[in-house]
Protein backbone atom coordinates (compact mmCIF):
# COMPACT_ATOMS: atom_id res chain seq x y z
CA UNK A 1 0.00 0.00 0.00
CA UNK A 2 1.42 3.35 -1.07
CA UNK A 3 1.90 6.06 1.57
CA UNK A 4 -0.57 8.94 1.47
CA UNK A 5 0.86 12.28 0.34
CA UNK A 6 -0.32 15.50 -1.28
CA UNK A 7 0.24 15.83 -5.02
CA UNK A 8 2.78 18.43 -6.15
CA UNK A 9 2.61 20.80 -9.12
CA UNK A 10 4.97 18.50 -11.08
CA UNK A 11 2.69 15.55 -10.28
CA UNK A 12 -0.23 17.42 -11.78
CA UNK A 13 1.73 18.21 -14.96
CA UNK A 14 2.63 14.52 -15.25
CA UNK A 15 -1.04 13.56 -14.91
CA UNK A 16 -1.98 15.97 -17.68
CA UNK A 17 0.72 14.69 -20.09
CA UNK A 18 -0.10 11.02 -19.49
CA UNK A 19 -3.84 11.58 -19.91
CA UNK A 20 -3.26 13.31 -23.25
CA UNK A 21 -1.21 10.27 -24.33
CA UNK A 22 -4.11 7.98 -23.29
CA UNK A 23 -2.27 6.20 -20.48
CA UNK A 24 -4.59 4.19 -18.19
CA UNK A 25 -5.21 5.67 -14.76
CA UNK A 26 -3.50 2.74 -13.03
CA UNK A 27 -0.29 3.47 -14.97
CA UNK A 28 -0.49 7.16 -13.99
CA UNK A 29 -0.85 6.23 -10.30
CA UNK A 30 2.17 3.92 -10.54
CA UNK A 31 4.26 6.56 -12.30
CA UNK A 32 3.54 9.19 -9.65
CA UNK A 33 3.64 6.81 -6.69
CA UNK A 34 0.12 7.28 -5.34
CA UNK A 35 -3.05 5.25 -5.03
CA UNK A 36 -5.57 4.85 -7.81
CA UNK A 37 -8.14 6.55 -5.59
CA UNK A 38 -5.95 9.66 -5.38
CA UNK A 39 -5.95 9.89 -9.19
CA UNK A 40 -9.74 9.60 -9.39
CA UNK A 41 -10.18 12.25 -6.68
CA UNK A 42 -7.74 14.55 -8.47
CA UNK A 43 -9.54 14.20 -11.80
CA UNK A 44 -12.92 14.88 -10.18
CA UNK A 45 -11.50 18.02 -8.54
CA UNK A 46 -10.19 19.61 -11.73
CA UNK A 47 -12.16 18.48 -14.75
CA UNK A 48 -13.46 20.95 -17.31
CA UNK A 49 -15.04 20.91 -20.77
CA UNK A 50 -12.52 21.61 -23.56
CA UNK A 51 -13.67 22.74 -27.03
CA UNK A 52 -11.58 21.25 -29.85
CA UNK A 53 -10.73 22.94 -33.15
CA UNK A 54 -13.58 21.05 -34.86
CA UNK A 55 -15.96 22.52 -32.25
CA UNK A 56 -16.49 19.20 -30.52
CA UNK A 57 -16.35 19.08 -26.72
CA UNK A 58 -14.47 16.71 -24.48
CA UNK A 59 -13.81 16.42 -20.77
CA UNK A 60 -10.22 17.19 -19.77
CA UNK A 61 -8.06 17.63 -16.69
CA UNK A 62 -6.58 21.04 -15.79
CA UNK A 63 -3.47 21.05 -13.55
CA UNK A 64 -3.94 24.82 -13.05
CA UNK A 65 -7.49 24.36 -11.77
CA UNK A 66 -6.41 21.46 -9.54
CA UNK A 67 -3.58 23.50 -8.00
CA UNK A 68 -5.87 26.50 -7.47
CA UNK A 69 -8.51 24.44 -5.67
CA UNK A 70 -5.85 22.71 -3.58
CA UNK A 71 -4.51 26.10 -2.40
CA UNK A 72 -8.03 27.27 -1.58
CA UNK A 73 -8.60 24.12 0.47
CA UNK A 74 -5.41 24.76 2.45
CA UNK A 75 -6.54 28.29 3.28
CA UNK A 76 -9.90 27.06 4.53
CA UNK A 77 -8.31 24.30 6.54
CA UNK A 78 -5.80 26.65 8.17
CA UNK A 79 -3.20 25.68 10.70
CA UNK A 80 -3.90 23.07 13.34
CA UNK A 81 -4.62 24.79 16.67
CA UNK A 82 -1.74 24.90 19.13
CA UNK A 83 -3.93 23.49 21.88
CA UNK A 84 -3.79 19.94 20.46
CA UNK A 85 0.00 20.00 20.79
CA UNK A 86 -0.39 20.01 24.59
CA UNK A 87 -2.07 16.72 25.55
CA UNK A 88 -1.87 17.48 29.27
CA UNK A 89 -3.76 20.73 28.73
CA UNK A 90 -6.47 18.94 26.75
CA UNK A 91 -6.78 16.32 29.50
CA UNK A 92 -6.96 19.07 32.14
CA UNK A 93 -9.79 20.80 30.26
CA UNK A 94 -11.61 17.47 29.94
CA UNK A 95 -11.30 16.82 33.68
CA UNK A 96 -12.44 20.33 34.66
CA UNK A 97 -15.55 20.12 32.47
CA UNK A 98 -16.56 16.53 33.19
CA UNK A 99 -15.60 16.12 36.84
CA UNK A 100 -15.51 19.69 38.20
CA UNK A 101 -18.44 21.01 36.13
CA UNK A 102 -16.50 24.10 35.04
CA UNK A 103 -17.49 26.17 32.03
CA UNK A 104 -14.83 27.11 29.42
CA UNK A 105 -14.93 30.68 30.80
CA UNK A 106 -14.16 29.46 34.33
CA UNK A 107 -11.35 27.22 33.05
CA UNK A 108 -9.71 30.16 31.28
CA UNK A 109 -9.95 32.28 34.46
CA UNK A 110 -8.45 29.44 36.50
CA UNK A 111 -5.55 29.07 34.04
CA UNK A 112 -4.85 32.82 34.15
CA UNK A 113 -5.04 33.13 37.95
CA UNK A 114 -1.43 31.95 38.42
CA UNK A 115 -2.35 29.34 41.04
CA UNK A 116 0.53 27.03 40.16
CA UNK A 117 -1.26 25.64 37.10
CA UNK A 118 0.85 25.93 33.96
CA UNK A 119 1.05 24.22 30.59
CA UNK A 120 3.23 24.46 27.49
CA UNK A 121 0.50 26.27 25.56
CA UNK A 122 -1.09 29.47 26.92
CA UNK A 123 -4.74 30.00 26.01
CA UNK A 124 -5.67 33.63 25.45
CA UNK A 125 -9.30 33.36 24.39
CA UNK A 126 -12.22 31.26 25.61
CA UNK A 127 -13.13 30.71 21.96
CA UNK A 128 -10.03 28.52 21.68
CA UNK A 129 -11.54 26.12 24.22
CA UNK A 130 -14.97 26.17 22.56
CA UNK A 131 -13.43 25.50 19.12
CA UNK A 132 -11.33 22.64 20.51
CA UNK A 133 -14.46 21.04 21.98
CA UNK A 134 -16.48 21.47 18.77
CA UNK A 135 -13.69 19.90 16.69
CA UNK A 136 -13.26 16.96 19.06
CA UNK A 137 -9.78 17.84 20.36
CA UNK A 138 -10.77 17.56 24.04
CA UNK A 139 -10.96 13.84 24.97
CA UNK A 140 -14.40 12.63 26.00
CA UNK A 141 -16.02 16.08 25.79
CA UNK A 142 -18.75 17.37 23.49
CA UNK A 143 -20.91 20.49 23.69
CA UNK A 144 -23.48 18.38 25.57
CA UNK A 145 -21.25 18.50 28.65
CA UNK A 146 -21.27 22.30 28.86
CA UNK A 147 -23.76 24.38 30.87
CA UNK A 148 -26.75 25.00 28.57
CA UNK A 149 -24.81 22.94 25.98
CA UNK A 150 -22.55 25.89 25.34
CA UNK A 151 -25.37 28.24 24.33
CA UNK A 152 -25.45 31.75 25.73
CA UNK A 153 -28.44 32.88 27.74
CA UNK A 154 -30.58 35.32 25.80
CA UNK A 155 -31.47 37.68 28.59
CA UNK A 156 -34.68 39.61 28.22
CA UNK A 157 -34.61 43.22 29.27
CA UNK A 158 -35.46 43.37 32.97
CA UNK A 159 -38.54 45.49 33.45
CA UNK A 160 -40.84 45.73 36.43
CA UNK A 161 -44.29 46.08 34.93
CA UNK A 162 -46.80 48.60 36.20
CA UNK A 163 -49.11 45.71 37.03
CA UNK A 164 -46.48 44.07 39.23
CA UNK A 165 -45.52 47.35 40.88
CA UNK A 166 -49.13 48.00 41.88
CA UNK A 167 -49.43 44.67 43.69
CA UNK A 168 -48.93 45.27 47.40
CA UNK A 169 -45.89 43.64 48.96
CA UNK A 170 -45.56 42.50 52.54
CA UNK A 171 -43.00 44.25 54.70
CA UNK A 172 -40.65 46.94 53.35
CA UNK A 173 -40.54 47.28 49.56
CA UNK A 174 -37.30 47.14 47.60
CA UNK A 175 -38.16 50.66 46.47
CA UNK A 176 -37.09 51.85 49.93
CA UNK A 177 -33.80 49.96 49.84
CA UNK A 178 -30.80 52.38 50.11
CA UNK A 179 -28.90 53.16 46.91
CA UNK A 180 -25.62 51.79 48.32
CA UNK A 181 -27.28 48.36 48.36
CA UNK A 182 -28.75 48.75 44.88
CA UNK A 183 -25.36 49.79 43.47
CA UNK A 184 -23.48 47.01 45.30
CA UNK A 185 -21.23 49.56 46.97
CA UNK A 186 -21.40 48.08 50.46
CA UNK A 187 -20.75 44.66 51.97
CA UNK A 188 -23.23 42.72 54.06
CA UNK A 189 -26.36 42.83 51.92
CA UNK A 190 -27.86 39.52 50.84
CA UNK A 191 -30.47 38.06 48.54
CA UNK A 192 -32.43 35.00 49.67
CA UNK A 193 -34.48 32.41 47.81
CA UNK A 194 -35.53 28.77 47.92
CA UNK A 195 -34.57 25.99 45.49
CA UNK A 196 -37.45 23.53 45.42
CA UNK A 197 -37.05 19.78 44.93
CA UNK A 198 -39.45 17.07 43.80
CA UNK A 199 -42.20 18.05 46.21
CA UNK A 200 -42.93 21.75 46.66
CA UNK A 201 -43.92 21.43 50.31
CA UNK A 202 -41.16 19.09 51.49
CA UNK A 203 -37.39 19.46 51.84
CA UNK A 204 -36.08 22.65 50.22
CA UNK A 205 -32.79 24.50 49.97
CA UNK A 206 -32.59 28.01 51.40
CA UNK A 207 -30.03 29.97 49.39
CA UNK A 208 -28.42 33.25 50.52
CA UNK A 209 -26.14 35.22 48.18
CA UNK A 210 -24.11 38.24 49.33
CA UNK A 211 -24.57 40.92 46.68
CA UNK A 212 -21.06 42.42 46.64
CA UNK A 213 -18.96 39.24 46.85
CA UNK A 214 -21.47 36.65 45.51
CA UNK A 215 -20.63 34.48 48.53
CA UNK A 216 -23.12 31.68 49.01
CA UNK A 217 -24.71 30.05 52.05
CA UNK A 218 -27.01 27.05 51.53
CA UNK A 219 -29.22 25.64 54.29
CA UNK A 220 -31.45 22.58 54.07
CA UNK A 221 -35.05 23.12 55.20
CA UNK A 222 -37.25 20.22 56.33
CA UNK A 223 -40.26 21.97 54.81
CA UNK A 224 -40.98 24.87 52.49
CA UNK A 225 -42.51 27.22 55.07
CA UNK A 226 -41.86 30.29 57.22
CA UNK A 227 -41.01 28.33 60.34
CA UNK A 228 -38.14 26.47 58.63
CA UNK A 229 -36.80 29.70 57.08
CA UNK A 230 -36.63 31.36 60.50
CA UNK A 231 -34.96 28.28 62.01
CA UNK A 232 -32.31 28.42 59.27
CA UNK A 233 -31.64 32.12 59.89
CA UNK A 234 -31.36 31.35 63.60
CA UNK A 235 -28.74 28.68 62.83
CA UNK A 236 -26.77 31.17 60.75
CA UNK A 237 -26.97 33.81 63.51
CA UNK A 238 -25.73 31.25 66.06
CA UNK A 239 -22.85 30.41 63.73
CA UNK A 240 -21.77 34.04 63.24
CA UNK A 241 -22.80 35.20 66.75
CA UNK A 242 -22.40 38.96 67.33
CA UNK A 243 -20.66 39.48 63.98
CA UNK A 244 -23.92 38.48 62.25
CA UNK A 245 -25.23 42.03 62.59
CA UNK A 246 -22.34 43.51 60.58
CA UNK A 247 -22.21 40.73 58.00
CA UNK A 248 -25.99 40.43 57.43
CA UNK A 249 -27.16 44.04 57.33
CA UNK A 250 -30.03 43.35 54.96
CA UNK A 251 -31.72 40.46 53.15
CA UNK A 252 -33.82 40.90 50.00
CA UNK A 253 -36.46 38.25 49.25
CA UNK A 254 -39.35 37.67 46.87
CA UNK A 255 -43.01 37.47 47.85
CA UNK A 256 -43.11 33.71 48.39
CA UNK A 257 -45.26 32.45 51.25
CA UNK A 258 -42.17 31.08 53.02
CA UNK A 259 -40.93 34.68 53.48
CA UNK A 260 -44.15 36.28 54.70
CA UNK A 261 -43.06 36.43 58.38
CA UNK A 262 -40.71 39.39 58.05
CA UNK A 263 -40.92 40.04 61.81
CA UNK A 264 -39.65 36.54 62.58
CA UNK A 265 -36.87 36.81 60.00
CA UNK A 266 -35.70 40.16 61.36
CA UNK A 267 -35.90 39.34 65.09
CA UNK A 268 -32.47 38.88 66.71
CA UNK A 269 -31.51 36.06 69.06
CA UNK A 270 -28.66 37.74 70.93
CA UNK A 271 -29.83 41.32 71.23
CA UNK A 272 -33.06 43.24 71.49
CA UNK A 273 -34.70 44.30 68.27
CA UNK A 274 -33.65 43.43 64.74
CA UNK A 275 -30.79 41.27 63.50
CA UNK A 276 -31.23 42.45 59.89
CA UNK A 277 -33.50 44.43 57.57
CA UNK A 278 -35.70 42.48 55.16
CA UNK A 279 -36.71 44.01 51.81
CA UNK A 280 -39.29 42.56 49.42
CA UNK A 281 -38.98 42.56 45.64
CA UNK A 282 -41.85 43.49 43.38
CA UNK A 283 -44.01 40.49 42.48
CA UNK A 284 -42.96 38.69 39.27
CA UNK A 285 -39.57 40.44 39.26
CA UNK A 286 -36.83 37.78 39.68
CA UNK A 287 -34.29 40.15 38.09
CA UNK A 288 -34.37 42.14 41.35
CA UNK A 289 -32.52 39.18 42.89
CA UNK A 290 -30.13 38.65 39.99
CA UNK A 291 -27.23 37.27 42.05
CA UNK A 292 -29.56 34.77 43.71
CA UNK A 293 -30.92 33.60 40.36
CA UNK A 294 -27.42 33.10 38.94
CA UNK A 295 -26.41 31.12 42.03
CA UNK A 296 -29.48 28.92 41.64
CA UNK A 297 -28.37 28.06 38.08
CA UNK A 298 -25.02 26.94 39.50
CA UNK A 299 -26.77 24.77 42.09
CA UNK A 300 -28.79 23.12 39.32
CA UNK A 301 -25.56 21.81 37.77
CA UNK A 302 -25.51 19.40 40.71
CA UNK A 303 -29.15 19.14 41.78
CA UNK A 304 -31.41 18.93 38.74
CA UNK A 305 -35.07 19.93 38.80
CA UNK A 306 -37.27 17.21 40.19
CA UNK A 307 -34.61 15.82 42.51
CA UNK A 308 -35.84 14.42 45.82
CA UNK A 309 -33.97 16.41 48.47
CA UNK A 310 -35.34 14.08 51.18
CA UNK A 311 -33.84 10.88 49.79
CA UNK A 312 -30.96 11.92 47.55
CA UNK A 313 -29.31 14.92 49.22
CA UNK A 314 -27.65 15.12 52.63
CA UNK A 315 -25.94 18.00 54.42
CA UNK A 316 -22.47 16.93 53.27
CA UNK A 317 -23.48 17.07 49.60
CA UNK A 318 -24.98 20.51 50.14
CA UNK A 319 -21.78 21.81 51.74
CA UNK A 320 -19.70 20.37 48.87
CA UNK A 321 -21.83 22.34 46.38
CA UNK A 322 -21.67 25.45 48.57
CA UNK A 323 -17.86 25.20 48.65
CA UNK A 324 -17.74 24.61 44.88
CA UNK A 325 -19.78 27.76 44.20
CA UNK A 326 -17.67 29.87 46.56
CA UNK A 327 -14.39 28.69 45.01
CA UNK A 328 -15.58 28.95 41.40
CA UNK A 329 -13.70 31.71 39.50
CA UNK A 330 -16.02 34.49 38.29
CA UNK A 331 -15.59 36.86 35.40
CA UNK A 332 -17.69 39.46 37.23
CA UNK A 333 -15.15 39.28 40.10
CA UNK A 334 -12.23 39.73 37.67
CA UNK A 335 -11.26 36.09 37.94
CA UNK A 336 -11.37 35.91 41.73
CA UNK A 337 -13.65 33.56 43.64
CA UNK A 338 -16.51 34.63 45.91
CA UNK A 339 -14.65 33.18 48.87
CA UNK A 340 -11.53 35.26 48.16
CA UNK A 341 -13.53 38.51 48.01
CA UNK A 342 -15.64 37.54 51.03
CA UNK A 343 -12.50 36.85 53.09
CA UNK A 344 -11.14 40.30 52.20
CA UNK A 345 -14.35 41.94 53.40
CA UNK A 346 -14.31 39.94 56.64
CA UNK A 347 -10.68 40.89 57.23
CA UNK A 348 -11.60 44.54 56.73
CA UNK A 349 -14.15 44.13 59.53
CA UNK A 350 -11.61 42.37 61.73
CA UNK A 351 -13.11 38.90 61.26
CA UNK A 352 -11.96 35.64 59.70
CA UNK A 353 -14.06 33.03 57.93
CA UNK A 354 -12.35 30.38 60.03
CA UNK A 355 -13.98 31.89 63.12
CA UNK A 356 -17.28 30.47 61.88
Amino acid sequence: MKNYRHLSWNDRLTIERMLLKKYPKKAIADAIGCSLGTIYNELARAKYIHTNSDLTNEERYSPDLAEQRYRQMLKKKGKKPLIIQDKKLCQYISYMIKEMKYSPEAILLELNNNKGISFDIKIKSVNTIYDAIKKGYIPGITMEYLPRRGKKIKRKKSVTTKKAAKVATIGISIEKRPSEINLREAFGHWEMDCVIGKSKNKTTLLVLTERLTRYEIIEKLKAHNTSEVIKALNRIEKRFKSSFYKIFKSITVDNGSEFKDFYGMEKALYRKGKRTNVYYCHPYAPHERGSNENANHLIRRFFSKGIDFDKEINRNKIKVVEYWINTYPRKILKGYTAEEIFLKELKRLGYSLYDY
